[in-house]
């Protein structure tokens, strides 16, 4: 099993929803059930506590992040960019990838104000965009831009 493996290689785990669907938009009765369950079918899977969820589509609010806390999970990830801090239980996460340079990297490890400007206005406007698109057309926009 994969997930065992990366698991065992050191990489964190965490879940992500039992269905896949925006958190913000679901009942909440079945927001719970999506919190525990996903957390449940990969502790049962691993044999011990998964502590970390992340959002589908990177779509949060107050109210689903209260309630991931509150359904035992010890952290929560979102798609808004940010640095972290060791106080912090939601975690921002910015993009790395095969194509990034090192100057690149550290750009991101050592933000200026400049850097976290732009962050907050990649945020602002993803998400007016996730708010007024269809999932596909906000997934083809976000490709164009991410080239």
């Amino acid at each position: 099993m994969q997930i065992k493996c990366l698991d065992s290689e050191g990489m964190q785990i965490g879940s992500h929803s039992v269905s896949h669907k925006d958190m913000t938009k679901i009942l909440k009765t079945k927001r719970i059930n999506e919190f525990v369950s996903s957390r449940q079918l990969i502790e049962d899977h691993l044999g011990k506590t998964v502590g970390a969820f992340s959002f589908p589509f990177g779509r949060c609010n107050a109210t689903v992040i209260k309630k991931v806390f509150e359904s035992g999970h010890e952290f929560c990830c979102t798609s808004r960019h940010g640095i972290f801090s060791q106080e912090e239980r939601t975690i921002p996460r910015n993009s790395i990838n095969g194509s990034i340079s090192m100057n690149e990297i550290d750009r991101v490890l050592n933000a200026s104000h400049g850097i976290k400007a732009r962050w907050l206005f990649e945020d602002i406007l993803n998400s007016i965009l996730k708010l007024t698109l269809k999932t596909e057309s906000y997934k083809k926009i976000r490709t164009l831009f991410a080239k």
